[in-house]
């Protein structure tokens, strides 16, 4: 079995210091919906054995929240993901070495929403209707695969075992 982290970059300011969206930062909000998740991670012992990271600061900021939830990951920021389509994300994911049995990518979107959607096959009612609105800021699907070979990955096979946004969280604790 293979397991697929996917978490989208949390909520940013609007616009950066220098002009580039790359470059655009986590707001208030974000890093406290990134501690929330990182919580999540941690209290559903999600330890991915490799973390891939989009070179953008924001991505890069949403993993320094969740890095401290988590045991010490093996992390690569690549730069190839800024931005990546799905296409993009899922070569990548096919690339992963054979003995990484469980990646955790943080990125953006539309490519995660549609690689998600890309991969999933079967979903609880409620994870796949939510996943269908939207693949909010700092939201987290966690996609099982029926595998022991990355490269083997063929859309539709996967099971989204979790779907989990910091608003659900949110509601969850009230």
């Amino acid at each position: 079995m293979r397991r697929l982290v996917l978490v989208r970059h949390a909520k940013t300011e609007k616009d950066s210091d220098s002009g580039k969206d790359q470059d655009r930062r986590l707001d208030q909000r974000g890093l406290s919906d990134s501690a929330l998740i990182a919580t999540w991670l941690s209290d559903n012992h999600i330890s991915p054995d490799l973390v891939l990271v989009s070179a953008a600061t924001r991505t890069k900021q949403t993993w320094d929240v969740l890095k401290e939830a988590l045991p010490k990951n093996e992390v690569t920021f690549l730069d190839d993901l800024y931005l990546a389509s799905a296409l993009e994300i899922f070569r990548i994911v096919r690339a992963t070495p054979a003995r990484i049995k469980s990646l955790l990518i943080v990125g953006h979107n539309p490519g995660l929403h549609e690689v998600a959607w890309t991969l999933m096959g079967k979903a609880a009612a409620a994870d796949r209707n939510a996943l269908t609105v939207n693949f909010p800021t700092a939201a987290i699907a966690v996609i099982d695969f029926p595998t022991s070979d990355w490269k083997k990955l063929m859309p539709q096979e996967g099971t989204l075992s979790f779907f989990v946004t910091p608003r659900h969280l949110k509601h969850d604790s009230e």
